[in-house]
């Protein structure tokens, strides 16, 4: 915990506790006086300590919280009314614009969780610009919590973690290792009147788990096989369906790689990347020879196609590059979940499940010649 101190002097004549017992309460009190000499006519004193609630980002859970403790250290035989108190999440750089904050004050520290909703009137906004809070009265020697969320830039700051805009976090924070830290820091400001204080305080960091750089494949016109990284022996196994023709609702499953060419009838394994304006993810569209040319889904515990609507998250992936070793290996980020596209084992149905270090959850992706789109 630091103590941080703000002290006025003026010249006078009159002793400190003379003066400082003729200072009223309010605002609009001056410390011009007429007579010489340096005494101390008053200070105001603050302490901040943050305590880490949920510090680890991962694409399933992206928010972060912090309770943080800000005390009117002031004695109360100097002052006796309350002093305004705010809290500020610092600018941090390193963050990038990725995550946002807000922040809120609760009566105690077992409103400010995972499961908490922000109060209303409470203040958000990038967190690499810094955000304040809502002045709070404070009387000597009290105390106030404030719970802090972050959240992604652009997205929601509720418990729900509903997934909008998780893919700006594995563009902005995203690293090779797939971790990463940054360390918040708190400043607690304290006024009355003319005077006033501040503390500051760093505390646990902020770390990222297996969340990789956002990375799409050099050619986005073209079909690829896509190959499980566990599965790539003794034979290799593709990402498919059961057949051209299929429409909405066939489920995704491995099978033995098809020697595709330039033959149509063997889009079932043939799958690109589609671009998705103004957005870091991208859309998975299989060639089948249905009119919908099948967009592959999150749907429950299975992945399906479906019609495309690149405003449907659970139809909106984010690829990650895990290694460059043998050609790109990508994990595939569903948007809406954050849940990683799973390939267990051979001719079993693809599922999403928990990012995970795993070759079940890891892909190649090999060009095929089939003609494009």
């Amino acid at each position: 915990m630091r103590i941080a101190r703000w002290i006025l002097s003026a010249t006078a004549a009159l002793s400190a506790a003379g003066l400082v017992s003729a200072i009223p309460a309010s605002a609009g009190w001056s410390a011009r006086v007429t007579a010489t000499g340096s005494v101390t006519v008053g200070q105001e004193s603050v302490a901040v300590s943050p305590t880490a609630v949920s510090t680890v980002m991962t694409n399933s859970l992206y928010q972060t919280t912090y309770l943080v403790n800000v005390t009117n250290t002031q004695a109360s035989t100097t002052f006796t009314g309350p002093s305004n108190v705010t809290l500020t999440a610092l600018p941090a750089t390193d963050l990038g614009t990725a995550l946002a904050a807000a922040i809120w004050p609760v009566a105690s520290a077992a409103d400010c969780t995972n499961a908490g909703n922000p109060a209303p009137g409470a203040v958000s906004g990038e967190w690499s610009s810094g955000v304040t809070s809502a002045a709070v009265a404070l009387a000597p020697q009290a105390s106030a919590l404030f719970c802090v969320r972050g959240y992604p830039t652009g997205g929601s700051s509720s418990s729900a973690n509903s997934g909008q805009r998780r893919e700006n976090v594995a563009a902005a924070l995203g690293s090779t290792s797939g971790a990463t830290s940054f360390t918040p820091s708190f400043r607690a400001d304290i006024a009355l009147a003319n005077l006033g204080g501040q503390a500051t305080e760093p505390s646990d960091p902020i770390t990222t788990s297996l969340i990789y750089p956002f990375y799409t494949l050099s050619n986005l016109n073209t079909y690829y096989q896509v190959k499980p990284q566990n599965i790539l022996s003794p034979a290799a196994l593709c990402i498919g369906v059961s057949g051209v023709g299929v429409g909405t609702g066939s489920v995704i499953f491995t099978a033995a790689c098809s020697n595709i060419g330039t033959n149509v009838n063997l889009g079932n394994q043939a799958i690109a990347m589609i671009p998705v304006s103004g957005m870091n993810a991208i859309q998975l569209r299989i060639r089948t020879t249905a009119a919908n040319n099948g967009f592959i889904a999150s749907a429950g515990s299975n992945v399906v196609i479906t019609t495309s609507n690149p405003a449907n998250t659970q139809q909106l992936w984010i690829p990650q590059l895990v290694s460059t070793t043998g050609g790109a290996r990508l994990q595939l980020v569903n948007a809406g979940s954050g849940l990683c596209l799973t390939a267990l084992t051979a001719g079993s149905n693809v599922t999403t499940r928990e990012c995970a270090s795993d070759g079940a959850m890891q892909t190649y992706w090999y060009p095929v010649a089939l003609p494009f789109p």
